[in-house]
């Protein structure tokens, strides 16, 4: 296989729009899945207030709320159940690449959103 790198101008193909931290989609995504903060952060092997506070600067972010806090539980709002297949789809997507580049089963796609992005 034959891999040619070229040069991208990045802020062309994200309209000048900041993308978010990975570390704060896999946070959003742990939650999503549990939608419990303590739960989410124990698989993270992160404390919950620094899970919160990766979910509250991506909503930040995106200027808009991802979650419903619930006293014991976290719900998807309509922006957070829109948002996460497509989040789920870009770790799938990266996942394939980084196998498709580096070999096969560098990474497996489901174990990609536990990884630690710096």
């Amino acid at each position: 296989m034959h891999l040619t790198m070229q040069r991208v101008n990045l802020s062309d193909h994200y309209h000048e729009r900041k993308l978010p931290p990975l570390n704060w989609l896999r946070s959003f995504k742990a939650a999503a899945r549990f939608l419990n903060l303590t739960q989410a952060a124990t698989e993270l092997r992160m404390t919950q207030v620094a899970l919160s506070q990766q979910i509250n600067g991506l909503e930040s972010q995106l200027g808009c709320a991802l979650f419903k806090r619930l006293p014991r539980s976290l719900e998807l709002t309509d922006s957070g159940q829109a948002y996460i297949p497509g989040v789920h789809k870009s770790f799938e997507n990266l996942a394939l690449m980084i196998n498709e580049i580096f070999g096969k089963n560098a990474v497996e796609p489901s174990l990609l959103g536990l990884i630690w992005f710096f």
